[in-house]
C-alpha cells in the first residue's frame, strides 16, 4: 500500500496486547541584466533615431488608448456594479436591499473567501513539512515503508514473545532463554521507533484535518460570494476580467 495513500486515509497503529508494547500506543496519522552600453549615435543617423523615437511615442500612445477603451468597455459593462466606488460612509449607512447594500454584503463574502484563501496556503505548508518529516523516518528506517511494515514487525515480535514466555523458565533452553532477551531487547528499541512515528503522523494528521476543514471553509465562502454575485447583484453573466474589475473596484 503506497505511504501517501495510506496518510490520506488516516493511519492507525494497533496497540500491543503486551505490556512490553506500552509505549506505542495507537494514534492516528502525514525564483546580469546586462546593461547595453548605447553606442553614440553620430549626426548621420540623427534623423532615423528620430523617426524611431516618434514611430515608439505613436506606438505607445496608441496602446495606452487601446487600453482606455478596453477599461471603458469594461466599466460600461459593468453597469449598476460601478456603484462599488461609493465612499466608505455609503456601504455602512447602506439599506442590505439596496444595491450598495448587496455590493457591500459581496464584498464581506469574498474578503472572507481570500481570508481562507490565504489560510489555506499557510497550512499546504504545514502539511508539506509534517510530510517531509515523515519521508525522513522512513529514510533513516529502511526496513520499514509504512505503516503495514511496523503493525506487521510487531505482530512477529508479539507472537514470538508470547511463545517463548509460554515456557516455564526452568523449562527454557539456553537458546531459547537467549533468544527471549534478544526479543525483549528488540521490543524496546521498536517501541522508541514507534513512539517516533506515531509522533510524526499525529503531527501530519492533525494538519491534514485542519487543512481539511479549511478547504471546506474556502467551498463554503467561494460559493456564498459566487451566489451574492450571481442571484444578487446579477452578475452571473460577467466575464472574468469583468470580475476583476469589479473586485479591484472593492480595493480586492
Amino acid at each position: 500500500m503506497p505511504r501517501f495513500t495510506l496518510f490520506f486515509a488516516g493511519l492507525v497503529l494497533a496497540t500491543s496486547t503486551t505490556a512490553l508494547f506500552a509505549q506505542g500506543k495507537s494514534e492516528q496519522a502525514k525564483g546580469k541584466a546586462q546593461a547595453a552600453s548605447a553606442a553614440s549615435v553620430n549626426s548621420g543617423n540623427a534623423k532615423s533615431s528620430n523617426a524611431s523615437t516618434k514611430s515608439s511615442s505613436s506606438n505607445s500612445q496608441d496602446g495606452e488608448t487601446k487600453s482606455n477603451n478596453s477599461k471603458g468597455s469594461i466599466a460600461s459593462s459593468l453597469k449598476g456594479l460601478n456603484a462599488a466606488k461609493a465612499n466608505a460612509n455609503a456601504f455602512l449607512n447602506a439599506n442590505s436591499k439596496s444595491k450598495v447594500g448587496k455590493i457591500a454584503a459581496y464584498k464581506v463574502a469574498a474578503q472572507n473567501t481570500n481570508e481562507f484563501k490565504l489560510k489555506l496556503q499557510a497550512q499546504e505548508t504545514e502539511v508539506a513539512k509534517t510530510s517531509a518529516n515523515l519521508d525522513a523516518f522512513f529514510a533513516e528506517n529502511p526496513d520499514i515503508s509504512d505503516a503495514d511494515d511496523l503493525n506487521a514487525k510487531k505482530t512477529e515480535l508479539s507472537n514470538r514473545l508470547e511463545e517463548l514466555s509460554a515456557i516455564a523458565e526452568e523449562d527454557r533452553t539456553e537458546a531459547e532463554q537467549a533468544e527471549l532477551s534478544a526479543i525483549e531487547a528488540d521490543i524496546v528499541e521498536f517501541n522508541q521507533i514507534l513512539d517516533g512515528y506515531n509522533a510524526l503522523a499525529n503531527d501530519y494528521n492533525l494538519e491534514l484535518a485542519k487543512l481539511t476543514e479549511t478547504q471546506n471553509d474556502l467551498d463554503q465562502a467561494s460559493a456564498e460570494e459566487l451566489q451574492i454575485l450571481n442571484q444578487e447583484l446579477n452578475g452571473a453573466d460577467l466575464s472574468q476580467a469583468e470580475v476583476t474589475a469589479f473586485r479591484e473596484l472593492l480595493g480586492l
